[in-house]
């Protein structure tokens, strides 16, 4: 028996077009959430606490953001954009989570 690798040359995963999902749902519009540089994240305040999610695709970080906010009582017109945070931000958050190399996401809100 020979043993041959497989090249996967793409994601066989199909495409969705968010803007399209949202308008079937009745949705106006749907904005996405802009993704902050740190220092422009300075700028806003940080909404809830830092937020772990297995891939940062624009999807599950809005996705992700809608629950947090629906917690804390808040919308997702709320948010002014997020931030993937670098690996050695929020080292307690990521011990207490168990992988500190995964991704980390914060949500920002204009200061009050």
């Amino acid at each position: 028996m020979v043993n041959k690798k497989v090249k996967i040359k793409e994601s066989t995963l199909p495409k969705v077009d968010h803007a399209t999902v949202a308008e079937g749902l009745g949705a106006e519009h749907y904005p996405p959430l802009r993704e902050l540089t740190k220092e422009e994240a300075e700028k806003y305040e940080p909404i809830g606490g830092p937020y772990s999610i297995g891939v940062a695709d624009e999807y599950m970080i809005r996705r992700n953001a809608g629950s947090m906010l629906a917690v804390l009582g808040k919308s997702i017109d709320d948010v002014v954009g997020y931030r993937v945070l670098d690996i050695d931000e929020e080292p307690e958050f990521r011990k207490q989570y168990g992988n500190k190399y995964g991704n980390v996401v914060r949500y920002y809100a204009k200061k009050q």
